[in-house]
């Protein structure tokens, strides 16, 4: 199970049903509680909300922590089925969107959910790095997904260029834990861009569309294809300006702003970036 701290209080604001206006104030008087803000803000959708959802389709949120996506999702598609193995995430899922008559949250892991369930779309948003045998755990997934269905997967780059500007590692809070290969086996295990293309081919998802937020898929600003981080169509200035707007000061050991451009102009660019959003699917989408 993993808890961040907020729990508790996310718990008890929701227990009071409150109004979208006191969600909105109560955001916005936690935006420095990063736990808060992670749970809270609207910028969460921002990561898929251009995304043409089929309105008929069934999707399954594994690992739906404690719902900031889940009402989206369900404003997009039929039927959303929230999966949380964490019971007290699950209830503040459950009570945060307790007036959506098209989800159903279930306290269980995907490996549990029965094989019969076969959904249009399954979403792991920060949710791969946390299973030790992530190729398993992408075949499970498959075994869930209709014959066309897709898999939306977001998780950091374990290369990118943030780490290697000295900002921290995203789940240890250290700097160069994860160019390290981490301290232990047993923590959050990220991938880099042919690492983790490799693990979605090997467990049956060969046709895959590569996207990459800036700064990264939590808060994001701008997704980008990735066509577009290649010349001559990359924009330098605003990819840098998200690259920056990360809240960490970070030691000044090489200039950011060539080290992009000349990732940029030998096509390597994609490989830096700091998460990465793979729609995949076993047919071509």
């Amino acid at each position: 199970m993993y808890l961040d701290g907020a729990e508790q209080t996310l718990l008890d604001f929701f227990k009071s049903q409150p109004s979208q206006k006191k969600i909105t104030a109560f955001t916005k008087t936690n935006e420095n509680n990063w736990p808060l803000l992670y749970h809270l803000s609207p910028r969460r959708a921002a990561l898929l909300d251009w995304f043409p959802f089929k309105k008929s389709a069934s999707l399954l949120e594994v690992g739906c922590g404690c719902g900031a996506l889940t009402g989206f999702f369900c404003s997009q598609v039929a039927r959303v089925t929230a999966l949380e193995k964490t019971p007290a995430r699950a209830r503040i899922t459950s009570l945060r969107h307790r007036r959506l008559p098209n989800l159903s949250v279930i306290t269980s892991s995907l490996e549990e959910l029965p094989a019969s369930h076969k959904f249009d779309y399954l979403t792991l948003i920060g949710v791969l790095e946390y299973n030790l045998d992530a190729l398993a755990f992408l075949a499970a997934a498959k075994k869930l997904l209709k014959p066309s269905g897709q898999l939306i997967l977001a998780i950091e780059n374990k290369l990118g260029l943030k780490y290697f500007a000295s900002l921290p590692e995203d789940h240890l809070d250290q700097p160069y834990a994860g160019l390290n290969n981490y301290p232990s086996p047993s923590h959050a295990q990220t991938y880099s861009r042919s690492q983790l293309s490799s693990l979605l081919e090997r467990s049956g998802f060969a046709h895959q569309n590569w996207y990459y937020p800036f700064p990264d898929y939590k808060l994001p600003n701008a997704i980008y294809h990735h066509s577009l981080l290649l010349p001559p169509l990359v924009d330098q200035l605003p990819l840098l300006s998200s690259l920056a707007d990360t809240g960490f000061a970070r030691q000044h050991t090489f200039s950011l702003s060539s080290v992009f451009s000349d990732l940029a102009s030998s096509h390597t660019l994609p490989d830096f970036a700091p998460s990465f959003l793979i729609i995949a699917s076993p047919k071509p989408l």
